[in-house]
């Protein structure tokens, strides 16, 4: 059975037989992400869809072309969750960026420590895959 997402994005998912389990690492405008996917959908995008990243270490979306997720404007659409902000810093203050910009019209954020989420990186760069 066929069902409609919404049309952000340019892609197609299917059903595997076999769930993609474990950490991963990926290469996206933002940085490296570290996170974990837990999925057995097979993710293919089309057309000129951009993917959220290049998978470094892990399965991404289909655990054949190294791509992850999605990202078009401002939406992002990812198989990696776990602890993804609380890892990736940049990612959540693009988020918090993004949204208040768009809401507000200008964002100045001041500098927080991040210096337990670089631990928590600094772990992610030397586990197993």
């Amino acid at each position: 059975e066929e069902v409609k997402g919404i049309g952000i994005f340019d892609a197609e998912t299917i059903g595997g037989d076999k769930r993609l389990i474990g950490n991963i690492a990926f290469e996206t405008d933002l940085g490296t992400i570290y996170g974990f996917e837990n999925h057995s959908g097979r993710t293919y995008l089309h057309g000129s869809q951009k993917p959220f990243g290049k998978v470094i270490r892990g399965n991404g979306n289909n655990g054949e072309d190294k791509t992850e997720g999605a990202q078009t404007n401002n939406v992002i659409g990812s198989y990696s969750h776990g602890p993804v902000l609380p890892a990736n810093p940049a990612l959540a203050d693009w988020m918090i960026q993004t949204a208040a910009t768009n809401a507000y019209g200008e964002y100045w954020p001041e500098e927080i420590d991040d210096s337990v989420a670089n631990q928590v990186r600094a772990a992610a760069q030397k586990r197993k895959y």
